[in-house]
């Protein structure tokens, strides 16, 4: 036996960077959450799967999983705004940005640009870039994993298991859920569709040509 000890690094299989055609397979309500400035913003978590990046879980190659968190806003300079629409190709319409029901990029296709970042700890870090409208004649890919939907202003607490560990941290940090843990929170819970409940299977189709049509 050694005694002798090192520098303990671990280091993570990040995504590969570039352009790739990906999946939204997951709609997570982050809630309210406080920033190094002390600004409150309620955040949400959309992912993505990507087929051509593959990692293995319990030995069997599945697409990789990313994801990027948004303010919850439809306001024209926010992240959120500017990706969904060079994701669609068109702007939003007045009427839809008083209400627009974000469950309709589930299972939409996109081609995804990730790019190479210097976080505040001088980590580096892969992010979604950009968004963009597939090509025409690009087939239209299916989800391989489960679809993630969880909103607990709609469903309550506590959070379901379908719902990862890694995502449940983040939630658990939002001060709805400290409210809900302190017993301040008027939410009584409520019960979440499992997962074998879930519908994923989408319809193999290339994009039409008419210029008009929408991922949503």
């Amino acid at each position: 036996m050694s005694f002798k000890v090192s520098e303990d690094k671990k280091k993570f299989d990040q995504a590969e960077t570039g352009t790739y055609q990906a999946v939204c397979v997951g709609l997570i309500t982050l809630g309210t959450h406080i920033n190094n400035r002390g600004k409150a913003a309620e955040k949400i978590r959309i992912l993505f799967e990507i087929p051509d990046q593959k990692i293995t879980v319990d030995g069997q190659p599945v697409p990789r999983t990313v994801f990027q968190d948004y303010t919850k806003s439809l306001y024209g300079e926010s992240h959120l705004c500017k990706h969904l629409i060079s994701w669609r190709s068109k702007p939003f319409t007045e009427a839809e940005k008083k209400s627009f029901d974000l469950t309709t990029i589930v299972k939409a296709n996109c081609l995804l640009t990730l790019t190479k970042s210097i976080g505040n700890d001088n980590k580096e870090y892969v992010n979604i870039s950009g968004i963009g409208h597939l090509m025409k004649g690009q087939t239209i890919l299916r989800p391989v994993n489960n679809i993630i939907l969880y909103d607990f202003e709609e469903e309550g607490f506590p959070i379901p298991d379908f719902v990862p560990d890694w995502i449940q941290k983040k939630i658990k940090l939002s001060e709805e859920y400290k409210k809900y843990q302190s017993g301040d929170s008027d939410d009584e819970g409520g019960q979440a569709p499992s997962d074998d409940n879930r519908d994923n299977s989408v319809e193999d189709q290339s994009l039409p040509d008419d210029d008009d049509d929408l991922p949503f």
